[in-house]
């Protein structure tokens, strides 16, 4: 392990594994999950490292209408998440050519689920030249601890690496209609590395 890295990456991933989740599916929303982190740490052992993460996630699906009627059609759905977090990278094979790294985290994060809402013309009241008025409904912002982990394939040589992650952010329930929800998510990024 080098004496200290630091990494940028980008990535994709499904929803995280709630109640919620669950739900939303059945409403016709999956969103896929845009990741963008920063990272780095130094090296306390040849190959231990301790440092810091620092994540954005953001999600956005949009369907036609409700299975059960509960959204008006045209609902689109968006999540974000913010999450920071200490880590410890531990080398688990390889040299600076090509390093296998597993990456515990433990840390904070805060997220929001917001509603785009396209009423139709039998919602709202007819407004000359317009048929659909747009409304939009924010759950207030959510707090939680986080834990997870990454596994990661880096070439510090060449400066370019995969991360595969998993995130457990966990909160309760965004609004009186939905469950528990999970800002977390399993993903896959790519990203470059700086090192010395």
């Amino acid at each position: 392990m080098p004496t200290w890295f630091a990494r940028v990456t980008v990535g994709l991933g499904p929803p995280g594994f709630s109640e919620n989740a669950v739900l939303l599916r059945e409403q016709g929303h999956a969103p896929v999950k845009l990741w963008a982190a920063f990272d780095g740490a130094y090296a306390v052992h040849s190959r231990v490292g301790v440092g810091v993460w620092a994540g954005l996630s953001r999600g956005a699906s949009r369907h036609a209408g409700s299975a059960y009627g509960i959204y008006p059609s045209g609902a689109s759905l968006n999540e974000v998440g913010y999450y920071v977090a200490a880590q410890a990278p531990v080398r688990v094979w390889g040299d600076r050519d090509l390093a296998l790294e597993l990456v515990p985290r433990v840390g904070y994060a805060a997220g929001r689920l917001s509603w785009n809402l396209e009423a139709d013309e039998s919602d709202s009241p007819s407004v000359s030249g317009s048929s659909r008025e747009a409304r939009r409904l924010e759950a207030p912002m959510q707090h939680t601890a986080i834990f997870g982990a990454a596994v990661t394939l880096t070439s510090y040589a060449y400066h370019l690496g995969l991360d595969t992650g998993l995130v457990f952010a966990p909160v309760g329930a965004p609004g009186e209609l939905g469950q528990s929800h999970d800002f977390g998510g399993f993903y896959f990024a790519f990203g470059g590395t700086i090192d010395g």
